[in-house]
């Protein structure tokens, strides 16, 4: 893999990954938040661009660098890029005086995929599935076979 097509696959990745965690509080909430990102493909859409995507072996992240890309830069006083976006788009967000803004669902997912992760919060797979398939059609991603059949098996809830 040349440095710019690594590069060009961390930032997908990298903006894939900051979608999942704005949905950190979706997941882990009891009941859905008034919002969600735009974007979202419906299932049959959906269906059809995760029967597009080309499955790979995962790639080597040889000329990576996860400090070329900042992220959860800070935003307003203490609150973080991720901590921000929570705020703005859940429903019943508390944060303390550092907005420290739970994240524990977003570390028991940490950069794992579907075939290894998945909400806890089953009636939210369609809906996951659905933006996860929408992100890597858009940026035209790989998937593994695990990860396709992981999304095929929540994109069946619909």
């Amino acid at each position: 893999m040349s440095v710019s097509h690594a590069v060009r696959h961390s930032r997908a990745w990298l903006l894939l990954v900051a979608l999942i965690a704005s949905l950190t509080l979706v997941v882990a909430a009891p009941t859905p938040a008034a919002t969600l990102p735009p974007a979202i493909p419906s299932a049959s859409s959906a269906q059809s661009q995760l029967n597009a995507l080309t499955v790979r072996t995962e790639g080597s992240l040889t000329g990576y660098s996860r400090d070329l890309f900042p992220h959860w830069s800070t935003v307003s006083g203490a609150c973080n890029t991720r901590e921000t976006v929570l705020r703005r788009d859940g429903s019943g967000v508390v944060v303390n005086s550092s907005c420290a803004v739970t994240d524990n669902s977003n570390q028991s997912k940490s950069d794992r995929d579907p075939a290894a992760w998945r909400p806890t919060r089953t009636s939210f797979h369609c809906t996951y599935a659905r933006m996860w398939i929408g992100a890597k059609y858009t940026w035209s991603l790989t998937l593994q076979s695990t990860e396709k059949s992981a999304l095929q098996s929540m994109l069946n809830t619909c």
